[in-house]
C-alpha cells in the first residue's frame, strides 16, 4: 500500500474521479486508483470512502469502492496485476472488452495512471489513461522505453484528453518486445508539460492473448 502524501492527494482527488469514468475501467482501473489513495484523504472527504481506504488488503479496499460506485464490477483478475472488463460503451451501447494495468504509483508522475488494451469492431487498441487529461485536439509525443531501446509514437487523443491512443504498431510491439520487459517506462510530452510513468510489463502477454479470444479481433 503507498501512502500519498496529503497535498498530492489533494490535488489528485477530483481529477481520481474523472478518470474513474473511463470506457470499459470504471470498475477495474479508476476505482483501484480510488482505493489505493483512499488512506491519505483528509477528513473532509466522505467517511465511506475512508473506511475503505482504511481496510487491510488491496482486494478488500476495491471491492469497497466498487460497492460505492453503485456498480456492479464485471472485471476477471489475471496474472501480473492485469484485469480483464466486459462494460459498454455509455454513449452507444456497443459491449467492450478490455485488459488495463495501472502504473507503478512509486515511479511514476501522479498524472498518469496506467495501460489499457481494448476491442475495436476488427482490431486491437493501445491506449494510454492519464489523470492530468491532454488538451483535446493537441498531438502528444509519445514515448515508450523497453529493454533499453525508446520507440517514439504521436498519440490521438480522446475522450476529454484522458485517453491517448497510439498508433497500430504499438499493438504488435506490446505483444512482443514489450511483454518480455519487466516494465514499460513511458513519457507523454503535450508541448506545454511532460509526465512519465512505469506500467509493470508481467502477465501482459497472457492478457493480450486472452483479449484476442474474448473480442475476436486481429493483432
Amino acid at each position: 500500500m503507498i501512502i500519498l502524501g496529503p497535498l498530492l492527494v489533494l490535488k489528485m482527488s477530483h481529477k481520481i474521479y474523472r478518470a474513474a469514468t473511463w470506457i470499459g475501467t470504471f470498475n477495474t482501473l479508476g476505482w483501484l486508483i480510488i482505493a489505493s489513495a483512499a488512506l491519505a484523504q483528509p477528513s473532509t472527504n466522505p467517511p465511506s470512502l475512508q473506511s475503505c481506504g482504511a481496510l487491510p488488503t488491496e482486494a478488500l479496499r476495491l471491492e469497497c469502492a466498487n460497492r460505492l460506485a453503485g456498480k456492479a464490477a464485471s472485471a476477471t483478475p489475471l496474472s501480473g496485476g492485469w484485469r480483464l472488463s466486459r462494460t459498454s460503451d455509455p454513449h452507444s451501447g456497443t459491449p467492450q472488452t478490455a485488459v488495463t494495468r495501472t502504473a507503478d504509483l512509486q515511479a511514476s508522475d501522479a498524472g498518469f495512471a496506467g495501460l489499457m488494451f481494448r476491442c475495436t469492431a476488427s482490431r486491437l487498441e493501445a491506449l494510454l489513461v492519464m489523470l492530468d487529461p491532454v488538451p483535446p485536439g493537441s498531438k502528444p509525443k509519445v514515448t515508450i522505453r523497453v529493454h533499453g531501446k525508446e520507440t517514439p509514437f504521436v498519440a490521438q487523443v480522446l475522450q476529454l484528453g484522458e485517453l491517448l491512443l497510439l498508433p497500430d504498431p504499438a499493438i504488435s510491439l506490446a505483444a512482443t518486445t514489450w511483454s518480455t520487459a519487466p516494465d514499460i517506462s513511458v513519457e507523454i510530452d503535450n508541448g506545454a508539460s511532460t509526465v512519465r510513468g512505469v506500467v509493470p510489463a508481467s502477465g501482459l502477454a497472457g492478457a493480450l492473448q486472452l483479449l484476442r479470444s474474448s473480442c475476436g479481433a486481429s493483432p
